[in-house]
């Protein structure tokens, strides 16, 4: 996957290195974000959490700061990555938005049709 890093742990001034060789041959762990996009079951989990807005902003710094398989994230490498996911998020919470409200409105014309068009007058206002 594009998102592994070097794990440097708790180093203040950690080495320059460029790929997964580099930082296994320093004794350092290449590791994996939990939120990836290394298969499809981690990718609709990955986009679904963006879609929710739930550290969202991390993930598209991964994305902006992936550089390719096996290498070192470099940041701020691809910062166009940034604006696929203003778009994505955008058009999710316009869908999300459009669900809202259709379903209100399909509830909506079901208890005007039960109650003959008087959904919210009492018995003494018909």
């Amino acid at each position: 996957g594009r998102f592994y890093f070097c794990d440097f742990g708790e180093l203040e001034n950690p080495p320059t290195v460029q790929n997964k060789q580099e930082c296994l041959d320093a004794g350092f762990e290449w590791v994996n974000p939990q939120e990836n996009y290394d298969n499809m079951y981690e990718a609709i989990l990955t986009l679904f959490q963006v879609a929710t807005l739930s550290g969202w902003n991390i993930i598209m710094y991964y994305s902006i700061d992936a550089v390719g398989v096996d290498q070192q994230p470099r940041v701020d490498h691809q910062p166009a990555w940034g604006l696929m996911y203003f778009i994505f998020i955008f058009l999710c919470a316009f869908f999300a938005m459009n669900l809202f409200i259709a379903v209100l409105i399909d509830k909506f014309n079901k208890l005007h049709e039960q109650f003959n068009g008087s959904a919210f007058l009492t018995n003494a206002q018909r």
